[in-house]
């Protein structure tokens, strides 16, 4: 009896599925354009539908995860009046297998019975080895063997366990390698399994049709689980060319809806960002009650000997603004201000980039597929080349090399994000840095490595170099002296940089006597120099200063 009730509520659930499903009509659509922004991603679906006059539900299947419900738009002709929209799961849809997931396992399969013929081999061996072990005794108790009959047996007895246990090694070593394979396929088998139970999510599209027909309907959503990060290439040939800069762009997306050659567009907007401004609330400041210390003369002195304070700065990023109204219009340009001269057009050449009051579009025309595996895709989004000089730049204090920097401007009109930039120089990856349009200065630097054809050394003078004493004050003297050679075979500009102390203290008086016309900022203590040198010239620089202080008391950082 209890059976027979369970099985009539388990018909009578499928007879409401049934009927629900008898006022819904399945849309057939596909991704028509996708916009992905630095966090998320707006996803455009459509599809057309026939219909006769009167009330339907329209479902469009095959959406990503983690809709935010608030986000779904639909649109369609004005006889087909749009009523609501629901987000839903649809746990009883089965989706299809992947024919990856058929492949893997087939290969599964085969390692396993790889796996059971190397157990069955072992095991004969093993056996074998047993029964040699057992039957070491070919005589009775009262036989003796001969020494060549002894001998025979032993050599016997050593060559078979020998290649027995041998063969049983190979085996393990071999067993190992296939399950270490079991151990990736079934990784992998896990990864798209997930794929494969996860729910299937529907958008319900409630519809007044005025009459019959057959209407074009379009929805649009947006799925946290997508974004583009930026990333760069500086190429320089030679000193005497300008940098090419290779503007990228790589996509991940995790929706579970793999985008099929589709327009992708990417946006510098962050929809997730908030773009209410912030308010000041009054700020007032009243006395705190008295704070009672307990003496402890021990904790004292670990005060007087401390660490300095240091204070420290916390710094927030200005995010992009949100998607503007404006990104709806069409008045995209293809490369614009000379972003394409003299580049190989590649993926850029199929950009269109479309500039808002707050934000950046740039729309590819060329079909993309980013499948939902959340891995990096990259797209190049624009290349162009900026007039660029080179200069040599050196601390010879902390390091007395030489280093090559390349100089670019006109870099802040486009408009670029912060990311990371590869360095090419000569044909030769010399390494990343990373690009931060945040900076005021016009002049983007960034460095082309170590130059040993200018060569760079500090040398402390002796002469200058003494400490005398002055009543109760002493006196430290310290001279150096820089030396720059030239040895290229074309002229060169080197900044040189070095410092005096800065005193942090009335009783402490630094002086500065020789800087050999450097020119000096006060208040970082800091000496910069920026000098011409011809093939082969080799100039000298000094730099001397004295510390006055008390002589009782020692000097913090000297």
């Amino acid at each position: 009896m209890l059976k027979q009730f369970f099985t009539l509520l388990l018909l009578l659930a499928f007879v409401q599925i049934s009927f629900a499903a008898e006022d819904e009509k399945n849309i057939d659509s596909k991704i028509r354009e996708v916009t992905v922004y630095l966090s998320g991603a707006q996803v455009m679906r459509t599809g057309s539908v026939q219909l006769p006059a009167g009330e339907h539900n329209l479902v469009f299947s095959g959406v990503a995860l983690g809709i935010n419900p608030q986000s779904i738009q639909a649109s369609a002709p004005p006889e087909l009046i749009i009523q609501a929209t629901t987000l839903r799961t649809n746990y009883l849809k089965v989706k299809e297998i992947d024919p990856k997931i058929k492949v893997l396992n087939d290969s599964l399969e085969l390692l396993q019975l790889m796996i059971d013929e190397s157990n069955d081999e072992a095991a004969i061996l093993n056996q074998e080895k047993t029964m040699i072990l057992a039957n070491q005794s070919l005589k009775g108790n009262d036989v003796s063997l001969s020494i060549d009959e002894l001998k025979k047996a032993a050599d016997f007895w050593r060559s078979r366990l020998t290649n027995i246990y041998d063969l049983l090694f190979k085996i393990k070593i071999n067993q190992k390698d296939l399950n270490e394979s079991i151990g990736r396929i079934r990784n992998q088998l896990n990864q798209l399994n997930y794929k494969r139970n996860t729910p299937t999510y529907e958008i319900l599209v409630k519809v007044l049709a005025e009459k019959a027909g057959t209407f074009p309907v379009e929805i649009t959503y947006f799925t946290p689980h997508a974004r583009w990060t930026p990333r760069y290439d500086l190429r320089a040939v030679n000193t005497s060319s300008p940098v090419k800069l290779a503007y990228h762009a790589d996509v991940f997306q995790n929706t579970g809806i793999d985008w099929n050659k589709v327009p992708l567009s990417l946006s510098t907007g962050n929809p997730n960002l908030s773009g209410t401004p912030p308010e000041l609330s009054i700020w007032n400041l009243s006395l705190m009650a008295p704070i009672s210390y307990n003496q402890n003369k021990k904790m004292g002195a670990v005060y007087q000997k401390g660490a300095v304070m240091q204070e420290q700065s916390v710094g927030y990023d200005n995010a992009p603004a949100t998607r503007s109204a404006d990104e709806e219009s069409d008045d995209y340009y293809y490369g614009g201000d000379g972003m394409n001269a003299g580049v190989p057009a590649g993926l850029s050449g199929y950009t269109q980039v479309k500039t808002n009051t707050t934000t950046e579009v740039y729309r590819i025309s060329l079909p993309q597929t980013i499948p939902a595996d959340n891995q990096a895709h990259q797209i190049t989004i624009r290349k162009t080349e900026l007039p660029a000089f080179y200069e040599h730049f050196s601390v010879p204090k902390l390091d007395e090399d030489a280093f090559l920097l390349a100089g670019i401007m006109g870099w802040d009109t486009l408009n670029l994000l912060a990311g990371p930039a590869n360095i090419y120089f000569e044909g030769t990856f010399l390494g990343q840095t990373s690009l931060n349009p945040a900076q005021t200065e016009d002049t983007l630097y960034f460095s082309l490595g170590r130059d040993k054809g200018v060569v760079v050394a500090r040398e402390q003078l002796k002469s200058f170099t003494k400490v005398k004493t002055l009543g109760s004050s002493k006196e430290c003297t310290f001279g150096y002296e820089i030396t720059i050679r030239n040895g290229k075979k074309e002229a060169v500009t080197l900044e040189l940089q070095d410092q005096i102390p800065i005193s942090q203290d009335k009783d402490i008086v630094v002086k500065q006597l020789e800087i050999s016309e450097g020119e000096l900022d006060a208040d970082r203590g800091f000496l910069t120099w920026r000098l011409e040198l011809k093939p082969g010239e080799t100039k000298k620089i000094k730099l001397a200063f004295s510390v006055k202080h008390p002589k009782n008391r020692r000097v913090n950082g000297l």
